[in-house]
């Protein structure tokens, strides 16, 4: 009888086991919701960083934190650069989050983005588009996802 109940146990903590790893598949990528603000500094090299405020939506039922990204950002459809993430954020379940991020860019970017997008960052309206990947953590695993949103930013 003993030995029955043992195998129940480890069939049970198998089941459970293969079930989580399953539903790790189910995580749904963070949604971009909107830009709150820019602000352009003096960054490294004579290029600039770009300092920003994004509010971003938590779809799941869980809570879960990003370690690390690599997400390409694009304003007007021209790539400015990396999207920094500078500590590791957590996450509520199904809430937004708002973080500051930053974006270096280089001097040779700059003068592109002087002609076609500065002016339309300045009028306060124009398109951001992020795509990328984002690793995130999930009690202990991990799960990276891809990310690919555009909107439409107003900030006046």
């Amino acid at each position: 009888m003993k030995n029955y109940i043992s195998k129940f146990y480890i069939f049970s903590f198998l089941v459970v086991f293969v079930l989580g790893l399953s539903s790790c598949s189910l995580i749904k990528p963070l949604e971009f919701k909107k830009v709150n603000n820019f602000k352009v500094d003096d960054g490294k090299g004579g290029g600039v960083r770009i300092f920003t405020n994004l509010t971003l939506y938590n779809p799941n039922a869980f809570s879960y934190s990003i370690n690390s990204a690599d997400i390409d950002v694009y304003i007007e459809g021209t790539h400015v650069g990396k999207l920094i993430i500078p500590n590791k954020i957590s996450i509520e379940s199904k809430a937004d989050f708002t973080g500051d991020f930053y974006i270096d860019v280089a001097f040779p970017k700059v003068l592109l983005l002087g002609s076609n997008v500065l002016p339309k960052m300045k009028k306060g309206v124009f398109e951001v588009h992020m795509k990328g990947e984002v690793s995130s953590t999930f009690l202990f695993f991990n799960k990276n996802f891809k990310l690919d949103n555009k909107k439409k930013v107003q900030l006046k």
